[in-house]
């Protein structure tokens, strides 16, 4: 056996192709198993993981969230909130097998002080991961989140909503939600933090009801290119 191992690869390869063209179907099985189960198995398990990373990345790739959406105005069915992600999709994504806009529920019930702090504990954890691009707040979220720097400035988004759509624009100047930060003591009239979308009527008509409700980007997105279309989507139902 060991001058066997020790030959080179071709001549190893010629003798054993002749002493298998000596054996029947059953001795062949055999000695397969004997010699090269090792192989065998070694080679279906790189089949298995090369067939799963072709099915992944080219036959079935998992979707790419382009927006990501997290809704903290009060409780909101998933029935609802799949509608709002298919509207913005229909206008934001190109690819809707490979791409998704993705709108979230982070709801906490009041009077829970432990399930309140775990909710911004998660969310803060996200935007300093980079996942969320977008708040829709209730007004007393609005300035919390203003508070722990969740929320950035939105003047960046208006600018571009400027450009893109100067109609929708226009109605924006009635929706502005001016913030007093406590460290900002030098400007009075406090950031420009967020746009209401409480009079759209794509989420009147999906049951949306609340008196306040305010679209905030996250202090961590720089998403404008998604961002701004998602906004005047929204504004652009309502004007």
């Amino acid at each position: 056996m060991s001058s066997f191992v020790n030959m080179p690869f071709k001549e190893r390869w010629n003798t054993e192709i002749a002493r298998l063209r000596e054996m029947t179907f059953k001795e062949k099985l055999q000695h397969i198993w004997e010699y090269y189960r090792l192989h065998l198995m070694v080679l279906i398990i790189i089949l298995i993981i090369a067939g799963s990373l072709i099915n992944i990345w080219l036959i079935n790739p998992r979707q790419k969230t382009v927006l990501f959406v997290a809704w903290n105005a009060g409780f909101a069915m998933n029935e609802q909130l799949t509608a709002v992600a298919d509207a913005l999709s229909e206008g934001i994504v190109e690819n809707r097998k490979r791409e998704t806009v993705e709108v979230s529920l982070f709801f906490a019930p009041e009077g829970d002080p432990q399930s309140e702090m775990a909710n911004t504990m998660r969310l803060t954890a996200m935007v300093a991961a980079g996942v969320i691009d977008v708040f829709i707040l209730d007004s007393e979220l609005l300035v919390e989140y203003t508070e722990r720097g969740l929320i950035q400035p939105v003047e960046d988004m208006l600018g571009g909503l400027r450009t893109a759509d100067p109609v929708v624009y226009a109605e924006v100047d009635e929706r502005l939600a001016y913030v007093l930060h406590t460290s900002e003591e030098k400007n009075p009239e406090g950031r420009l933090m967020g746009v209401g979308i409480s009079n759209s009527p794509l989420l009147s008509g999906l049951g949306f009801n609340e008196e306040e409700l305010w679209f905030c980007v996250s202090a961590s997105s720089d998403n404008l290119d998604n961002i701004v279309p998602a906004l005047a989507i929204l504004l652009g139902s309502a004007a």
